[in-house]
């Protein structure tokens, strides 16, 4: 008896950590996570975090790469082979109150992104950052006021298809607009997207990309509600 009782108990904690774990996959628990500021406490508020803040400034430099917002904007335009491989600064140009991949980075702070959106030349280059990763993913910035864009490079779209850890970027991307109301930007990468991946990519969609989509489309609607 108290062995089939250590049986069943076992394989109810199996079960409620590998429906735990499921859960997570899904992407209202990561928005939900990206939603609760309170899960983040201090790593928020800290006042002596200026990193991201200098780095926008263009007077502090990414880790480990070692370089100036101005020049990955001017010499990595295009390089999409060190853009594809290279993981550590996709969390300086997009900076997000959670932590990401690169443990040389830090959390965005409250007090930095309102300094951030205060200054005019810093949100200029977050815009140059967004059309950086615009073109490595295959699409241009026409009109930045609307938000509008459209395709120039069909096979950059269909390295999705291979290179499936960019939907993760993509994710970034838009809770960082949000976080900056960019909200004219949000909507129409998150639409414009779905449909010209629809068209151009050779693969269908998996659903992991679907559950990303679905992601897009909870972070810009949520944005609206939240700041």
């Amino acid at each position: 008896k108290n062995k089939k009782q250590k049986t069943k108990k076992t394989f109810s904690l199996l079960k409620s950590k590998v429906g735990k774990k499921k859960e997570n996959r899904f992407p209202n628990a990561d928005l939900a996570r990206f939603r609760n500021q309170t899960t983040y406490g201090s790593r928020m508020r800290n006042k002596k975090i200026q990193v991201n803040l200098k780095f926008y400034k263009n007077t502090g430099k990414t880790r480990p790469d070692n370089v100036l917002v101005s020049t990955i904007h001017k010499e990595w335009f295009g390089n999409y082979e060190s853009l594809e491989y290279l993981h550590g600064y996709i969390q300086w140009l997009f900076p997000i109150h959670e932590k990401g991949m690169n443990w040389e980075s830090q959390p965005l702070q409250l007090q930095e992104r309102i300094k951030l959106m205060n200054d005019m030349n810093a949100m200029n280059r977050l815009v140059a950052s967004y059309r950086l990763m615009l073109d490595f993913f295959g699409f241009e910035l026409v009109d930045e006021g609307t938000g509008e864009i459209c395709v120039v490079n069909p096979k950059q779209i269909d390295n999705l298809n291979t290179h499936g850890h960019n939907f993760l970027r993509i994710c970034r991307i838009l809770k960082c607009l949000g976080l900056f109301k960019m909200f004219n930007l949000q909507v129409c990468i998150i639409f414009h997207w779905i449909f010209d991946f629809a068209c151009f990519s050779s693969a269908l969609v998996s659903p992991s990309d679907i559950f990303c989509c679905v992601d897009w489309v909870l972070c810009w609607s949520f944005a609206y509600n939240y700041y």
